[in-house]
């Protein structure tokens, strides 16, 4: 990850082994890992476990489209309030996308450096009082607020690290 913006570390799934070269690993009360690096190259290895298909594979096409309008028990009930009031009275799983995917553009602010959530729950926190965050914050208030309405809709990250290096 080249550079690491504020240590972040990506991962996904249930987190069993974390190693970051030459750097101390930290990992805050909502369970996010990062390093003590803020604008250097970091290299590291995640390895963790996720729902596999009948092939055996981590996220294979085979996967249990079933888990993907599973929601937390917990899930603050403002978060489906918001997704009923932004999709009003359509229906269709596309059209549905797209006007949560408009709110989201139009309503909150992208930052590379979004402030801790303190005690908070990360994904209230981001929809109702800090309305700022990073892609990991707009891609899973897209896939809950899908998911509260029924739209099996599944979290697929990736990304690329840091800005181009002409000298690289």
């Amino acid at each position: 990850l080249q550079p690491s913006q504020g240590g972040i570390l990506f991962t996904t799934g249930e987190v069993l082994h974390v190693e970051a070269e030459d750097h101390a690993l930290l990992r805050d009360d909502q369970g996010a890992w990062s390093v003590d690096a803020d604008q250097e190259p970091v290299r590291y290895q995640v390895v963790s476990t996720g729902e596999l298909g009948a092939s055996g594979r981590l996220g294979s096409a085979e996967a249990s489209v079933v888990g993907w309008t599973r929601v937390p028990v917990s899930l603050d009930p403002r978060i489906e309030s918001l997704a009923r009031t932004l999709v009003g009275e359509e229906r269709e799983a596309m059209a549905r996308a797209l006007l949560i995917s408009d709110h989201l553009r139009d309503a909150y602010v992208y930052t590379r450096m979004p402030r801790a959530v303190g005690d908070g729950e990360p994904l209230s926190t981001f929809l109702f009082e800090r309305r700022s965050g990073h892609c990991e914050y707009f891609a899973s208030a897209h896939a809950v607020l899908l998911r509260t309405l029924g739209v099996p809709t599944r979290l697929v990250t990736g990304f690329v690290g840091g800005d181009w290096d002409p000298e690289r």
